[in-house]
């Protein structure tokens, strides 16, 4: 008897012969097989009745286990043909190797610190209703993707726990997905408190050790409660129950290496093909999932009212930056909350200083090898790329008009702290990266972060607060922009507390997105933003991905050009190319496929790798349902 094994890396399967003394039926199991003068680690995914031709097909060398239960071959089969990848690269996104890792094992495991906080909440009446209805749905045990947009993320928290205690007797095999491990942080100790050692946490700043004993406390059944970020969708739980994903808006749920697939979306297929409901929560859920809402694909969207902080526009005109970056109106309101007693929250766009300016063509200092904005830092005197990290060479004229007339522009989180200690007689704490955060109410009256940053503080814990530079939003994220803004400016509100405001600061009072955001007003919003991408052809009408071509000899850019110009299929728009630089100084292709159809993008790609694959040199990266384009 043969089968079809799949190796964890970018290659096709192969076929080995099982020993005998086995059961036939061994898909889903572990094994241990010859490859290439070594051994290795696979799965199976196939059986084989005919013999192949090859009479030098090698026989299995140890079959150990399945990776968990009977539905994780059409998984993984279902992530390489979504995102048009190798079986071998979607087992390799997945904990195989911890799997092998406890199997394989023959070390003490190290025990776990604990290093959790217990997280108090109260239920008010406004959830009961929508905690019994969740509750009655888990039990059903069928599959429904329901949505649930909280006011804030302590409701969400109230939410999660309420359920978590009524349904913790009951049910078993529950993966709790949160975005940042801060996430997690918050939520152990209360989740430790009502499943004990059932609990299972796992994210990448754990040691390998710690990981190792996550994973091999689901294999010995030892935990059937999973708390982690993205990766744990494929933790070995035997049987799944129930999947909750919170904020699943994050951006954080995309994979950025690898099979760049989305940790939310895999969440609802793996809840589809386990017959189990998956929670998806979020206090600004994603335009696809208020789409798929609307289109009944997904169930019940439950909104849930609180007050909530003000949010007030501040017109800072771009004449005006360039003499500073804050506006007077601003610091006006920070001197009030202080003379209260109040903690005032002043959040920047990027570290730093500022971006350089040319007054003469108009453009800003831009990088040589991504085309990104550079940030100057005033402490160091020098200027970085804020995307691809260049370090660049301090430059005293325009690199595009060879100007002299050179200004700083817009806000870092430097400027900002030196701007408002110059107006306001007191000491400014900036929250910084790899630095823990503690902020006293007593001594700590201004605080300066950076949106990344602000992933860690806690919710009603500032009187008010200012986004500078709110327009850098607008112009960052392409098509997803006012989505992602929205998203930063709610989280940001819940920070506040329901009497404080929250300063936009802008050069254009009257856009549209920041009258949705002023008034709470998540219907008009996400009909506007419906309709603008139905017009322009963006998800969730349209299919799209990125094509990017890493090229290593550089006299075949025209040539990988003219074959991609012979593909034609009807059906598929082809935006680009652009050329690109990568970061191991690679040149690139970048091309934007658009489509209806998911089948025609596969299509288009399956004959550009035909049209490549006379090329050597040549590498072929695929992201499908991109968050940028």
């Amino acid at each position: 008897m043969y089968v079809d094994v799949v190796l964890p890396l970018r290659l096709k399967q192969l076929t080995y012969k099982i020993p005998k003394g086995f059961d036939e039926n061994l898909k889903g199991y572990i094994v241990k097989v010859p490859f290439r003068d070594k051994e290795a680690f696979g799965i199976i995914v196939d059986t084989i009745e005919n013999p192949p031709l090859s009479n030098s097909t090698k026989e299995i060398i140890e079959i150990f286990r399945p990776f968990s239960n009977d539905r994780f071959v059409e998984f993984i089969n279902w992530m390489s043909e979504y995102y048009l990848s190798s079986k071998g690269m979607a087992l390799k996104a997945t904990v195989f190797d911890y799997v092998v890792e406890v199997l394989t094992y023959k070390q003490k495991i190290l025990q776990k610190t604990k290093n959790e906080t217990t997280t108090t909440y109260q239920i008010d009446n406004l959830l009961l209703d929508t905690i019994d209805f969740l509750t009655d749905l888990i039990f059903k045990r069928d599959y429904k993707t329901l949505v649930i947009r909280p006011t804030c993320k302590s409701q969400e928290d109230s939410l999660l726990f309420s359920v978590a205690k009524r349904i913790s007797d009951a049910i078993s095999g529950v993966i709790i997905l949160v975005p940042e491990i801060a996430d997690i942080m918050r939520l152990e100790g209360t989740l430790r408190d009502i499943y004990g050692k059932r609990l299972a946490i796992f994210h990448s700043k754990m040691t390998k050790a710690k990981r190792i004993e996550s994973v091999m406390s689901i294999i010995n059944c030892d935990s059937d409660i999973v708390l982690g970020t993205r990766s744990s969708i494929f933790m070995p739980l035997q049987e799944i129950s129930l999947i909750i994903v919170l904020s699943e808006h994050s951006l954080s749920y995309k994979a950025e290496e690898g099979l760049k697939y989305n940790a939310r979306d895999l969440s609802v297929r793996l809840g589809y093909m386990n017959n189990c409901p998956v929670i998806l929560s979020s206090i600004a859920p994603s335009v696809e999932t208020v789409f798929n809402v609307k289109a009944k694909k997904y169930q019940h969207f439950i909104s849930l009212n609180k007050e909530r902080c003000k949010i007030k526009p501040v017109l800072h005109t771009f004449k005006n930056q360039l003499k500073r970056s804050i506006s007077q109106d601003i610091i006006s309101e920070a001197k009030k909350v202080i003379e209260k007693g109040g903690i005032f929250l002043f959040i920047g766009p990027r570290e730093g200083y500022s971006l350089i300016f040319c007054k003469d063509c108009g453009s800003l200092l831009r990088c040589n090898q991504c085309n990104s904005s550079v940030v100057f830092y005033k402490d160091k005197a020098s200027l970085a790329c804020q995307d691809c990290n260049s370090q660049i060479p301090l430059s005293i004229s325009c690199n595009h008009c060879k100007g002299f007339n050179l200004t700083t522009l817009g806000s870092g989180i430097d400027r900002i702290k030196e701007e408002i200690e110059s107006q306001i007689d007191l000491t400014a704490k900036v929250l910084k990266k790899n630095h823990p955060i503690s902020i006293d109410s007593s001594v700590d009256s201004l605080i300066v972060s950076n949106k990344v940053m602000t992933r860690q503080l806690s919710e009603g814990m500032f009187q008010g607060s200012a986004i500078i530079d709110f327009d850098y939003f607008i112009h960052k994220f392409g098509f997803r922009a006012d989505e992602i803004a929205l998203q930063e400016v709610i989280k940001v509100a819940c920070m506040i507390e329901p009497k404080g405001y929250l300063y936009l600061q802008t050069n254009n009072i009257n856009n549209s997105l920041i009258n949705f955001i002023k008034s709470y007003d998540f219907n008009s919003f996400y009909s506007h933003q419906l309709e603008l991408r139905k017009n322009v052809g963006y998800p969730p009408f349209k299919k799209i991905l990125v094509m990017l071509i890493n090229i290593k000899d550089l006299t075949l850019l025209d040539s990988v050009r003219d074959l991609l110009k012979k593909i034609n299929i009807n059906g598929v728009d082809v935006l680009g190319p652009i050329e690109v630089m990568n970061k191991t100084s690679k040149q690139g292709l970048k091309y934007l496929l658009k489509s209806s159809r998911k089948a025609l993008l596969d299509e288009y790609i399956m004959e550009v790798q035909k049209n490549l694959g006379t090329l050597k040199g040549i590498e072929l990266n695929i992201d499908v349902d991109p968050i940028y384009v």
